[in-house]
């Protein structure tokens, strides 16, 4: 019987292999790997979409306190300057101020703000930001305003 020795088996294998490696390394040229990998930057979103809408709300914001802030102050000194004409003279207040003009500008000042207050909170609704919020309350006023028609005098039922 013929036994093959390993050296005969290891030259036999080697030239094909050899081959085989040359025909694919020289020859067949590799393409570049096409995978892509979705990358996308979520906290840069985010930022994105929170900054543009603290962007929206201060502008708004600054737009309502701006108007406000001067139709108040235009309307009280108009107010203020016709009382004085209509009322200084014989009989009546006199012709001149007895406050001084840092406690009248103080006081235009307080009102103006106290109005911005109160139209920013009645407008806050339209900014869209809390509709869902007073849609609860709106519930929450009914269900309250019939538990207290149902009960005593306090307001409990018991």
């Amino acid at each position: 019987m013929f036994k093959p020795q390993a050296t005969t088996v290891k030259k036999t294998m080697s030239i094909p292999l050899a081959f085989l490696i040359l025909f694919f390394v020289i020859l067949v040229p590799v393409k570049p790997a096409r995978a892509q990998m979705a990358v996308a930057d979520i906290p840069g979103l985010v930022w994105d979409k929170v900054s543009s809408a603290a962007n929206f709300l201060w502008q708004k914001g600054g737009s309502i306190a701006f108007n406000r802030t001067l139709s108040t102050v235009l309307n009280t000194i108009a107010y203020d300057a016709a009382n004085y004409i209509g009322s200084g003279g014989e009989g009546q207040s006199p012709l001149f101020q007895k406050q001084n003009l840092g406690e009248i500008l103080t006081s235009v000042a307080d009102q103006a703000a106290g109005q911005f207050v109160e139209t920013f909170v009645n407008n806050w609704n339209t900014v869209g930001a809390n509709t869902a919020c007073s849609d609860k309350l709106e519930t929450c006023r009914k269900s309250c305003s019939i538990y207290v028609d149902e009960g005593d005098s306090d307001g409990y039922s018991g």
